[in-house]
Parts: structure tokens; C-alpha cells; sequence
């Protein structure tokens, strides 16, 4: 009896794998190039102004304003794995359950360079430029 149901359910299960459909996505991103070290190494807070860091690192990726006329430059960059498989089952015509699992990185991480009102560095930060500008302006909303 045990030997039966136990082929019953490899047949069932063998003949819903053969109505299925699965797809395996693997993609790669990559957009803009990391700073390089050496020249975030020459910011110095305190004394390195906002002219020289755009002269020093180029046009920045974004830009926010900070309270009391502060403002914000980043520069970021994007390297992003997707791994996605797509498991879908059709029970009837009208009806295909999917179930679907992904792992995508997708995170555009940076630098980001604050400027005090008198256009005088304060600060460098490294990270995920969406965490550091949502820290930095908490009451804005951010796209």
C-alpha cells in the first residue's frame, strides 16, 4: 500500500513538473565607475572647499540641499547581481499559479561629500546613497 501512494505521488508529481514552466534569469548591471580612492583621500574636512572637490572628482551623480544653506554632493555607482527562477503551474486555461524568487542587489552605493553653508567640507560618507540622503534630510521624501 505505502509502495502505491508513493507512486502515485511521483506520478502526480512527474506529470505537474511536465505541465510547468520554469525560467532561470542571471543578469548583471553596471552603471558609472566607483570614485577613485586617491582623490576622495585628498578632500580634507575643514579645509577642502566645494570648487576643489568638483575639481578634484567631477560632476557628482546628485545633489540635495541640507538645512542652514547646506548642501550635499554624491557620486555614485551601480554593480547589480539578479538571480530570478519562475516556477509557474497551469491548474486550467484561466488559471496559472507562479511563484517566483528573486535575489537582486541592486543598490547604487557611493560617496558623499557635505558642505557646510560656507561651501567649506564637513564631512565624507561612504554607503548606499539612498540611506545616507534619507539621514541626512529626514522630512524630505525622497523619490
Amino acid at each position: 500500500m505505502v509502495r502505491l501512494i508513493g507512486r502515485a505521488f511521483a506520478a502526480g508529481a512527474l506529470a505537474l513538473l511536465g505541465s510547468s514552466c520554469i525560467v532561470l534569469v542571471f543578469s548583471r548591471t553596471r552603471t558609472h565607475q566607483p570614485l577613485d580612492e586617491a582623490r576622495v583621500a585628498e578632500l580634507v574636512p575643514g579645509t577642502t572647499t566645494f570648487g576643489e572637490a568638483l575639481a578634484r572628482c567631477g560632476a557628482p551623480t546628485d545633489v540635495w540641499e541640507l538645512a542652514g544653506d547646506a548642501r550635499a554632493i554624491a557620486y555614485g555607482w551601480v554593480d547589480s547581481r539578479g538571480d530570478n527562477v519562475n516556477l509557474q503551474l497551469p491548474v486550467s486555461r484561466d488559471f496559472t499559479p507562479n511563484l517566483e524568487l528573486e535575489q537582486g542587489r541592486k543598490n547604487l552605493y557611493g560617496v558623499v561629500l557635505f558642505f557646510d553653508a560656507n561651501d567649506v567640507l564637513t564631512a565624507v560618507q561612504r554607503g548606499y546613497l539612498l540611506t545616507l540622503k534619507r539621514e541626512s534630510t529626514p522630512s524630505v521624501e525622497l523619490d
